[in-house]
């Protein structure tokens, strides 16, 4: 791998340090398998590996430095081993990680999880659920982490493994980190990273020059000037449709949210609390949400999308009513209904409708 004989301390230091915490890392994994009387010394012992890595690299790199200076060293010699090591290193981690996933032993479908309500979740659970769903992108994930590792041990192809790493590393971290996942994982897949980043640093005078040197050898076909109002256009035109469909869609939010139903009639009869098992039409939930879409729910603990009544709605000019459209019986020619709106205050609301030939009284209570 290429390197400079007068490399700075910089780089001396995030060399060494890198290599330190990779070598602790590496040493801790063992450290896993030992009696859990052990096991519960490990965030120490995580936390006292950080500091005499930091420590370790600090005074090597003074040493280093030195010597480079009185030419008591060969600098060249101690980077290469230094790299090989991380090459290395970062190779059996990101393979673990790989034939994990081609095992089944990581994101493993869980059973308890895949009956539990979304809204229940927390993030470290969402993540493994999601991914959990779809073997074959598990396996893809792996084999580019298998492969991308075995291009790292090798000189030549360390670039090109590096180029298949890093996107899906980055990945990681912000994954761990906006999806709380625990901090162990964060700190190593930012360690990871920065591994990647640094080994790619490496080749960036190369990959430079190779921007400032390549040619497209087809010939311009327009003008400068026209060139660039395509590119403006491209960014703009997209952001202008976005920017359109979005505002076109806005709706007001005064009654965007969910609301539980705190009693119905249905001429003149007023359903019972039970009678939404039986009855798919005896709601206990709407939900109102932002994109013009109405969900009416029997189920009052949980949302069943087979029982459910879906209607769009849009807001009558000047006044609190409503008028929906339901697709339930001829989605080619769908019904419009409207729906006369008492405002009690923000927070109840009362609905007077006819819906197939049933007239409707229903108070509702937001709760979200």
């Amino acid at each position: 791998m290429k390197t400079t004989n007068g490399s700075s301390w910089f780089k001396k230091f995030i060399e060494t340090l890198l290599t330190a915490v990779s070598i602790t890392n590496f040493l801790l994994g063992f450290v896993t398998v030992l009696p859990q009387k052990i096991m519960q010394y490990f965030p120490m012992m995580m936390l006292s590996s950080w500091v005499a890595s930091v420590v370790f690299a600090l005074v090597f790199t003074i040493y280093w430095h030195k010597g480079e200076r009185k030419q008591n060293l060969n600098s060249e010699r101690i980077h290469a081993w230094l790299q090989g090591i991380l090459r290395y290193l970062l190779a059996f981690f990101l393979s673990i990680y790989g034939f994990a996933k081609l095992f089944n032993a990581q994101f493993v479908s869980s059973f308890h999880l895949d009956d539990s309500l979304v809204s229940t979740l927390t993030g470290s659970q969402l993540t493994w659920n999601y991914f959990a769903y779809s073997i074959e992108l598990s396996v893809i994930i792996g084999l580019c982490q298998i492969g991308g590792g075995i291009l790292l041990l090798f000189r030549r192809t360390t670039l090109a493994g590096v180029a298949i790493l890093l996107p899906i590393m980055l990945n990681v971290v912000l994954i761990n980190q906006f999806y709380q996942i625990s901090i162990g994982a964060f700190i190593n897949s930012v360690v990871y990273t920065s591994v990647l980043i640094y080994l790619l640093s490496l080749y960036r005078k190369e990959l430079i020059e190779l921007f400032y040197e390549y040619k497209n050898k087809l010939p311009e076909v327009c003008k400068p000037s026209l060139r660039n109002t395509a590119r403006i256009m491209s960014i703009g035109l997209a952001f202008g449709f976005v920017f359109y469909v979005v505002n076109k869609n806005k709706t007001d939010e005064k009654y965007v949210g969910k609301w539980e139903v705190n009693s119905l009639s249905r001429n003149g009869k007023t359903m019972l609390k039970n009678d939404w098992v039986q009855d798919s039409t005896a709601w206990k939930v709407v939900y109102f949400e932002n994109n013009k879409q109405i969900y009416l729910c029997p189920n009052p603990f949980v949302y069943e999308d087979a029982r459910s009544l879906f209607l769009t709605y849009q807001y009558e000019s000047g006044t609190d009513d409503l008028t929906v459209i339901s697709y339930e019986r001829n989605p080619q020619m769908p019904d419009t209904i409207p729906i006369r709106v008492s405002v009690n205050n923000k927070k109840q609301l009362q609905w007077d409708w006819i819906l197939y030939g049933d007239t409707i009284q229903m108070q509702l209570v937001k709760s979200k």
